[in-house]
């Protein structure tokens, strides 16, 4: 926007959807260990990571308006062998539950990239291919896999109140390597 000469606005919008799944055995490895009873686990481990992020601005001047959209989407899915170990202890009414595995595979990426813009001056209405940040020259679909490894570390901590009655706090820690995300694929070089 330029006061007195033009006005105009920005939105952007982002959404992300995580999704996991699993399947593991599990065999007891010890009973009276430091940390409680231990076991292994051995499995199949699948991820999937969707974003999309669009970006469109309008302006308009007396005689002429623009209208710019710029679309990213990515799409992560993780294959991989499951390895780890769990277990547990407890004090009386207390229980400390842990895991620590790590899954080794592929990530398997795809990237849409689209763009389009609109002008209106004096009347006469253009379309194009194209917007700000997403060009002709980087337009299209894309597709990559790469090794990644996705380490997983949780802690719960319970209290049984009753035979009934537990309440429970815990936390997660997962990372995936190799994943690609919208703002990772946004070339912020200008060229028209």
């Amino acid at each position: 926007a330029f006061p007195g000469l033009a006005a105009g606005q920005v939105s952007a919008s982002e959404t992300s959807h995580l999704l996991g799944a699993g399947i593991a055995f599990r065999k007891r490895l010890c009973e009276a260990c430091a940390l409680g009873p231990v076991a292994g686990i051995i499995g199949y481990r699948y991820l999937r990571l969707k974003d999309q992020l669009g970006i469109s601005s309008f302006s308009s001047a007396p005689g002429s308006a623009f209208a710019v959209s710029d679309e990213f989407e990515t799409r992560n899915e993780f294959h991989g062998l499951d390895l780890g170990v769990t277990g547990h202890m407890t004090n009386g009414p207390w229980r400390f539950d842990w895991l620590a595995k790590v899954a080794v595979g592929g990530t398997f990426t795809n990237i849409a990239v689209n763009g389009s813009s609109v002008n209106n001056i004096g009347g006469v209405i253009t379309a194009g291919p194209g917007g700000l940040l997403a060009l002709p020259t980087n337009m299209g679909n894309f597709s990559d896999q790469r090794f990644s490894v996705v380490p997983e570390l949780n802690a719960r901590i319970g209290y049984q109140f009753s035979p009934q009655l537990r309440a429970v706090v815990g936390y997660n820690f997962t990372y995936w390597t190799g994943v690609v995300r919208p703002g990772g694929v946004i070339d912020t070089t200008v060229v028209n």
